[in-house]
């Protein structure tokens, strides 16, 4: 899980490449956040992903690659982010 970032409200960029979150969590505060990198985990929701992020309105860009989520339907992963976010 994500921890530690109560007190980073100017964070810009989050980088969780590569780890095992199953989940996006304790990161909706994070008001200036620009880029979110979370490719290579276990995240398989877009609703989690879009309960976390839709508050963060800075968001441009954002990595979910190599995520269950992105595998189970590849065609229409970045079509879902869009609409989510």
């Amino acid at each position: 899980q994500i921890e530690g970032l109560e007190n980073n409200h100017k964070l810009t960029i989050l980088d969780v490449t590569s780890n095992q979150l199953t989940q996006l969590a304790n990161i909706g505060h994070l008001q200036h956040l620009e880029d979110l990198w979370a490719s290579g985990n276990q995240l398989d929701s877009f609703e989690n992903i879009e309960a976390e992020c839709a508050p963060l309105l800075q968001l441009r860009t954002v990595y979910f690659e190599f995520n269950p989520l992105q595998r189970a339907q590849p065609a229409n992963y970045r079509r879902k982010l869009i609409l989510a976010l």
